[in-house]
């Protein structure tokens, strides 16, 4: 249910409304929308280190839907977000 169930596909969804619909749409550098959405889940800062694999994410994704989707999917299936929320 948490990795692919209702509730995570509309948690992906981009529609106007959404988290992912505010990050994708606020005027800044990726980086800041990166940390916009650690700080939405996880209520904290991403390390440099998270930084960098966010960076690879966005490099590798065809799109940034896809790379912010891919990103906040792992947030939200991540030990940290489960065991805290």
């Amino acid at each position: 249910m948490m990795m692919n169930g209702e509730l995570i596909q509309n948690a992906l969804s981009d529609a106007k409304g959404t988290l992912l619909y505010d990050v994708l749409n606020e005027k800044g550098k990726p980086t800041e929308k990166v940390k916009h959405l650690y700080l939405a889940t996880l209520s904290r800062a991403p390390s440099a280190r998270e930084i960098k694999t966010a960076d690879r994410i966005l490099q590798g994704a065809s799109s940034p839907l896809e790379a912010f989707q891919d990103l906040y999917w792992a947030l939200l299936n991540s030990n940290e977000f489960i065991m805290n929320h």
